[in-house]
């Protein structure tokens, strides 16, 4: 049987006992659905291929004693409060970079490229990518009042 097309067979039910042990194997273990089974060649170079670009987890940016720095510095000139604040507000504050990391990096920790947004409106900001240059213009005239 060529693999990926498996034969359809009736399945005995399980007691509540046995679905509870597979879900916590499964917690416990994330590759249990792959236990006894291996990744075909083709399998095994995409994954390869998907994670070359991937930088080690040391070598993140979020581990950068100069991006730590520079979030507290923000943090501490925004006074710990979100610039938009509404009813949609949910969760911890997040400082995000107003011209972006990768495009700028003469800017990337200069004090007024940082605002503070909730992680609603930092996750809105990020879906916007159209409307980029606007929020750019809004959030540095914004800091820049200060």
């Amino acid at each position: 049987m060529p693999s990926g097309i498996y034969k359809r067979t009736k399945s005995k039910k399980l007691s509540k006992e046995h679905k509870w042990k597979i879900m916590e194997n499964a917690k416990v273990n994330p590759n249990y659905g792959m236990r006894g089974k291996k990744h075909t060649e083709t399998t095994k170079q995409k994954l390869r291929k998907a994670n070359l670009g991937k930088k080690l987890s040391e070598e993140h940016i979020r581990n950068d004693p100069e991006y730590k720095q520079w979030v507290r510095k923000v943090k501490l000139r925004d006074k710990q409060t979100r610039w938009i604040n509404d009813e949609n507000c949910k969760g911890y504050n997040i400082v995000h970079h107003i011209f972006p990391w990768r495009k700028y990096p003469k800017l990337r920790y200069k004090l007024k490229n940082g605002i503070t947004l909730c992680q609603v409106h930092h996750k809105r900001v990020h879906k916007t990518r159209a409307k980029e240059r606007l929020f750019e213009k809004l959030f540095s005239y914004l800091v820049n009042q200060k």
